[in-house]
């Protein structure tokens, strides 16, 4: 009894022990199954779908550029779409980050945090994305193609992590079945009891063992995911001295041109070429020596030769030991993208016509030189060129013409300059020349050659032959020279002295020359002049014009007369801005302040506008060349309802030989809208008569030089006479200018002489004291 009581006891404790062991196996088992399938089914899955998802995603934007919907490719919304999903998958990437696996992994959440950024930066884009916009396409997926890499070094360091821990599941695993074979071995009184469990047991084993399988498939896809990213793919045994390459992928293969069985054992330098930057191979070297991860750009060569750049990025990989066994490096082909970039610089740094450096990239070069000659105390010279008579093939034979001029002088000028010079297009017809390390003397003789091979340069065009000229002004660059600014100022002046002195010449700049101190004082202007029309300085005056016969006239004839107030409020007469302003390219923007001013108050004053017969406003000789003056003008008779029959524009002669063809356009388009043209200050030029008959203006204002003296010079009396009747003999009426007093004003009425004005009669009022005149105002009332 004893012993079956023993037999009994022991049967039990070997249940208990058979009980208690199945209990651990069965802990043990379902603690396994946990990790197998959470940590690396979930954690293959997390690390591999912000890939998919980007590829997707770039493969719907490619869709979409090729063609959209209507193609059967893809449309914006479902790019957007696409998008979301690729946003969606950051989360899982933080949360992903509390398993073992993807704990093993160093830089998950820096991959995120990228992953993120780049997202950000380009979901304007996205949400604004346009079939049309080739380049913001090119761009868009140029930033996308830079997460690749990253996303591939993630999913590859994460099916290093997932093989080992899949080969230690394995080994558990196996110790288990042993475990349970032992105890089914040494449990024969057990035996129902132990086959439940055991069956209970192997069905979770065979789970396990499925769960493995679908990891080793998880494993198949990161590798053909690996296999079909268009990023080159490859891994370094660094466990050899000389890091053989150990896997490449398609990718690599179609980037570098070689086969795989001529790549694998080889070391990655085979891509080098001789010109590969030594600094940047110095930092990989550097990286990779020290175990580190490795970013950046190389120049690599194709096996046919020809140069690619490699975006490159090294990672480091460590065995359980924590001893460095190999190296991934994930590389992009970024040649087009480079390629553009420099295109890109070269375009902001050189002009787009003439290909030489354009004005903010010499400006560079100067303030560099001016350094220089203040730290070593070299000596360098400005040499500033401003064609001669390029205004008259610009608008005799056209801009097309012009622009070819330009590019052939470029390209004289570059075989005149020395190799250690730098020529420039500052813009329009202006070259300048950088002449460094060299003595005033010696720059002098660099200009004279520039200057004498411009001149003798034929142009020929349209069956025409044409010859140039150039006015240089010359300034050294010396310890004492004070600024960039003043440098430029000086040349500028320098040039337009050479202009002034009569062209084809060098001026160089020297202290105390009086011409440049007057160029100096005109420039000052230009930003007096600059000042005024940004803050409403200007202001508007009139002086009546009379007739000189006793008939009374109902209608008010006047001239607006510009003057500028300075900033205690004095005014400036316009004799002392106007040459600069017409000098320095400020006088269009002056005379279109005039005609919109003198428009708006006539518009704004409707009494004193219908009293007006004709008020006359002086225009410009750039004016008169301004092909888009005319449009201007109409649009503001539109805006202010000013009948255009009340306004007469007054153009110097000069200025209408000088511009002889536009001005004979502006003057027809003008008379065909209903406005007038007076002839200003006729008889200061020359040819006067010759001229007169291709201007098809409506009056002639007889210059004041000669009208002052007719009382007391015979010949100013005949010249008035005789401007007088040639301007009737051809349908115009005349008036006198400088009319100062009475003996003038009846002598002039004695010729016939159809109108007068003058300080005699009356000065420059401000418009505030413009009243309307009476019907029956008579010459007497207008003088008085």
């Amino acid at each position: 009894m004893l012993r079956r009581n023993l037999q009994l006891f022991l049967v039990g404790a070997l249940v208990l022990v058979l009980a208690a062991s199945l209990l651990y196996s069965l802990t043990k088992l379902r603690r396994l199954e946990e990790v197998a399938s959470r940590e690396i089914k979930i954690s293959m899955w997390v690390a591999s779908q912000p890939l998919v998802e980007l590829l997707k995603l770039r493969n719907v934007i490619a869709g979409y550029q090729a063609g959209g919907s209507e193609n059967g490719t893809y449309t914006a919304a479902e790019v957007e779409q696409q998008f979301d999903a690729v946003k969606s998958r950051i989360p899982l990437l933080t949360e992903g980050r509390q398993s073992r696996i993807l704990g093993e992994i160093s830089d998950v959440e820096s991959v995120a945090r990228s992953l993120a950024a780049v997202l950000e930066q380009v979901e304007p884009t996205i949400r604004s994305i346009d079939q049309a916009d080739a380049l913001s396409l090119r761009l868009l997926q140029a930033r996308l193609a830079s997460l690749e890499p990253i996303l591939n070094g993630l999913h590859l360091d994460a099916y290093l992590q997932t093989s080992a821990q899949n080969d230690l599941r394995t080994s558990e695993l196996h110790g288990i079945r042993t475990h349970i074979v032992i105890t089914l071995l040494g449990t024969l009184l057990a035996a129902a009891v132990l086959v439940v469990l055991l069956v209970r047991q192997w069905r979770r084993a065979s789970r396990l063992l499925d769960d493995a399988r679908r990891t080793a498939e998880a494993l198949n896809l990161s590798q053909r995911a690996v296999e079909a990213t268009s990023n080159g793919i490859l891994v370094t045994d660094h466990r050899n001295d000389d890091h053989p390459i150990a896997y490449c992928n398609p990718a690599f293969e179609r980037m570098t041109g070689y086969r795989r069985e001529e790549i694998i054992g080889r070391n990655p330098r085979f891509l080098q070429g001789g010109d590969t930057e030594q600094d940047e191979l110095g930092k990989l070297r550097a990286a990779i020596g020290a175990g580190g991860d490795y970013r950046g750009v190389l120049k690599n060569y194709r096996k046919d030769g020809t140069l690619f750049w490699n975006q490159l990025r090294m990672s480091p990989v460590f065995d359980e030991s924590g001893n460095l066994t190999h190296y991934v490096g994930i590389q992009t082909d970024i040649t087009e993208s480079h390629n553009l970039t420099q295109q890109l610089s070269y375009q902001a740094t050189h002009d787009s016509l003439t290909g030489l450096v354009n004005r903010a990239e010499f400006e560079r070069y100067l303030q560099r030189a001016l350094r220089r000659a203040h730290t070593d105390g070299s000596e360098h010279a400005l040499c500033y060129l401003d064609l001669d008579q390029f205004k008259v093939i610009n608008d005799s034979s056209g801009h097309i013409a012009g622009d070819e001029l330009l590019k052939q002088l470029a390209e004289v000028l570059k075989a005149k300059v020395r190799k250690s010079d730098l020529l420039a297009r500052l813009g329009g017809d202006e070259f300048a020349v950088l002449v460094e390390h060299c003595t005033l003397a010696d720059a002098q003789r660099v200009a004279d050659v520039l200057r004498k091979a411009i001149c003798e340069y034929r142009f020929q065009w349209d069956g025409k032959s044409y010859a140039v000229g150039v006015s240089a002004g010359l300034v050294p660059i010396t310890p004492l020279t004070v600024s960039m600014t003043e440098v430029l100022k000086a040349a500028d002046a320098a040039c337009y002295a050479a202009k002034d002195a009569g062209r084809n010449r060098i001026h160089i700049y020297r202290e105390g020359d009086a011409e440049l101190s007057r160029r100096y004082g005109e420039m000052r202007w230009v930003s007096r002049i600059n000042e005024a029309l940004e803050k409403e300085r200007f202001a508007l005056r009139y002086q009546p014009i009379v007739p000189l016969s006793s008939q009374a006239t109902p209608y008010w004839h006047f001239e607006f007369l510009l003057s500028m107030r300075d900033r205690d409020g004095a005014l400036i007469s316009p004799g002392a801005f106007l040459p600069a302003a017409e000098r320095y390219g400020l006088s269009v923007k002056i005379d279109r302040w005039v005609v919109a001013n003198a428009l708006s108050w006539l518009s704004t004053h409707p009494e004193e506008l219908a009293q007006t017969g004709l008020c006359s406003i002086n225009l410009s000789g750039p004016s008169i060349s301004d092909r888009s003056f005319l449009g201007f003008v109409v649009d503001q008779f539109e805006a202010t309802q000013v009948p255009p029959e009340k306004l007469c524009f007054e153009i110097t002669e000069t200025a209408a030989i000088t511009n002889l063809s536009s001005a004979a356009r502006l003057i027809s388009s003008l008379r065909e809208i209903g406005c007038s043209f007076a002839l200003d200050d006729f008889g200061s030029g020359v040819s006067s008569f010759a001229y007169l008959k291709n201007l098809a203006v409506d009056l002639i204002k007889i210059d004041g030089v000669f009208v002052k003296d007719i009382c007391s010079d015979p010949v100013s009396r005949a010249l008035v006479k005789s401007i007088n009747d040639m301007g009737h003999a051809m349908g115009k009426r005349t008036i006198a200018e400088a009319v100062e007093d009475q003996a003038v004003f009846e002598e002039l009425r004695r010729i016939g002489v159809d109108f007068a004005q003058g300080y005699g009669i009356t000065a420059p009022r401000p418009l505030t004291t413009l009243e309307v005149a009476p019907q029956s105002r008579t010459l007497t009332a207008q003088r008085a």
